[in-house]
């Protein structure tokens, strides 16, 4: 321990009687220093090592000071003269415990106690030189450098003007032989660390838990493995058109592009430009008048659907949804707390809904937050007419109605919008099937005032704009495109026939003729009653994708989905590779 430790470790020096001498006061600390039996003022005796050991030389007392361990002494040390002894903070008297010192042959003196601070290696502690962001152990703090004097200013090293780098007067400890290593404290463990999962993986919330795999992914990427090794697949399981986005919306985009304007976010709501192209398009197909601050451009249907759900639903509140449905409509109402409960809609009532059915429900379900409705219904192609869509109005439920299909019938009547028979609604709606723009990510919602702007902050936060330059593409696509959705539209209707017949043909029974979308819900329980272990035994023998039934609820179980969202020459391959299958199984017709 050096004197700079030893000045600023031990108590304050208070002055010995007038008559005390420098070797008195040793001979004092000396005699407190004996073992037992030495008396107050009697040195110990020298063991044997220490008197042969030959007179050490003479130092000075800075020197000695600087060097020697410090005798542990029983009485104040004595005054030094002409040389003032620095005083200890009160703040270091309230330290905690120093270790207890150790018995060691001290060099100034024979028999001498010193003190000796080590850390855990055994180093002496004076070496610790600790980092700021450490926090050293209780026991173990190194000497805090003395405060600068009044006027002084810093050093180098945070202390007074004379003092060193280290901060201290009598200037920097030894250097030691080796650095202290500080154990730190133990880290604090908390959630996967503390045990709550499985090491390595993360606590993931029942929320997500509860969302179901999409089934349309699940085939659509093992078709892709098949043809990763050279296998063909004829793709009937995703709702895609196989239509390119006509070329003008593409021009249009272009142009926008070249025009050097600066692509920044766009208005929460949706750019100006194409909510107003939304209201000229609803006031064009409906003969209705909606204002532009009704509507809110999402990226997407689903994301639009979301947000909706968001804002409409209490933890525990329902939405009344069709026993076949879309697969991710339950998933979107479970994510925002809602309970979905399901109406069953029959193959022989062409899996439209009874709204009498539907008001029995309501009465029987309490607490039903919504109604969603679908026309042109995903899987089934079902369409509602303007009879029922009144009459789902008028039971007063609040309606969801996703018409992304709309565009896409094969009646000889116009499609008819939920707004055109209540207020009580909000509408989802896009461009993906009809304009064959499903990559492009633009849908709308069309909703009641008072919903218009718990929406706007909703997708603030969660998608604060969408993409500038889509929406000016859109504009084109609402303004120009509708002969476009009708020359699409007639090469859906004949390809929807040769589908048709084709499976009628094949024994896979279609009793509901779809009068709208791109699909057609064909019963296979004959095949094999599981439809989603029959998926996956056509696409792996036959090389023909499709859905399983059961995908979109338990009154869909035993049947198929097929898009007819490909070429005629693809699906008259599909048909006749179904054809081989069934073929191999005995299941074809007589």
């Amino acid at each position: 321990m050096t004197a700079s430790d030893d000045s600023e470790g031990r108590a304050p020096a208070s002055p010995g009687p007038p008559d005390a001498s420098p070797g008195a006061g040793a001979a004092q600390a000396d005699g407190h220093a004996g073992g037992p039996g030495a008396g107050a003022g009697e040195p110990p005796e020298a063991s044997p090592g220490e008197a042969s050991r030959p007179p050490e030389a003479k130092a000075s007392p800075k020197s000695r000071a600087s060097h020697r361990p410090r005798p542990l002494a029983a009485g104040p040390p004595p005054a030094r003269p002409g040389k003032p002894v620095a005083l200890r903070r009160p703040q270091d008297a309230k330290a905690s415990p120093r270790p207890r010192p150790a018995r060691e042959p001290a060099r100034g003196g024979p028999g001498a106690l010193t003190e000796r601070r080590e850390g855990p290696d055994g180093e002496p502690l004076a070496t610790l030189k600790a980092s700021p962001r450490v926090k050293v152990p209780s026991g173990r703090r190194p000497p805090e450098p003395l405060a600068p004097p009044k006027g002084a200013k810093p050093g180098k090293g945070g202390g007074c003007a004379e003092a060193g780098p280290s901060g201290f007067r009598d200037g920097p400890p030894p250097a030691p032989a080796k650095p202290l290593r500080v154990p730190m404290p133990p880290r604090r463990l908390s959630g996967a660390d503390a045990g709550q999962s499985p090491p390595g993986t993360v606590a993931v919330s029942a929320r997500a838990k509860g969302v179901t795999p999409f089934m349309v992914m699940e085939v659509l990427e093992r078709a892709r493995e098949l043809e990763a090794l050279g296998r063909t697949v004829i793709h009937m399981e995703v709702g895609e058109p196989d239509f390119p986005t006509p070329g003008f919306i593409v021009e249009a985009m272009r142009q926008a592009l070249g025009t050097g304007a600066s692509f920044g976010y766009a208005h929460s709501l949706g750019d100006p430009e194409l909510r107003g192209a939304l209201a000229r398009h609803y006031r064009r197909r409906y003969g209705l008048e909606i204002g532009p601050e009704r509507f809110l451009v999402c990226p997407g249907t689903s994301v639009g659907m979301a947000l909706l759900f968001g804002a409409l639903l209490e933890p525990g509140d329902k939405v009344a949804l069709t026993d076949p449905c879309y697969s991710c409509y339950p998933n979107f109402v479970r994510f925002c707390g809602g309970e979905p409960v399901f109406l069953k809609v029959r193959e022989k009532d062409g899996f439209r809904v009874d709204p009498d059915e539907l008001k029995s429900l309501l009465a029987r379900e309490r607490g039903v937050k919504a109604v969603l409705v679908n026309s042109p219904a995903n899987p089934t192609g079902a369409v509602l007419d303007p009879e029922r869509l009144k009459a789902i109005a008028g039971l007063g439920a609040f309606v969801v109605s996703d018409e992304i299909y709309h565009g896409l019938s094969y009646q000889e009547e116009r499609d008819h919008s939920i707004l055109e028979y209540t207020d009580r609604c909000a509408v989802v709606g896009g461009l993906s099937k009809s304009w064959a723009m499903t990559g492009w990510r633009v849908g709308h919602l069309a909703l009641p005032p008072d919903l218009a702007r718990p929406l706007q902050k909703l997708a603030q936060n969660f998608v604060i704009s969408v993409n500038s330059a889509v929406q000016k593409a859109a504009v084109a696509a609402l303004d120009e495109g509708w002969p476009e959705v009708e020359r699409m539209r007639a090469v859906y209707d004949s390809r929807r026939k040769l589908l048709l017949d084709g499976l009628r043909r094949l024994g896979l029974g279609v009793m509901a003729e779809p009068a709208g979308a791109f699909y057609i819900l064909a019963r296979a329980d004959h095949v094999n009653p599981d439809s989603k272990e029959l998926v996956f035994e056509i696409l792996e023998e036959a090389g023909v994708g499709c859905v399983p039934g059961r995908e979109f609820g338990a009154g869909a179980e035993g049947f198929l989905r097929f898009s007819y969202a490909v070429s005629s020459e693809g699906i008259e391959e599909a048909l006749r590779r179904l054809e081989g299958f069934l073929a191999r199984r005995g299941k074809l017709p007589a």
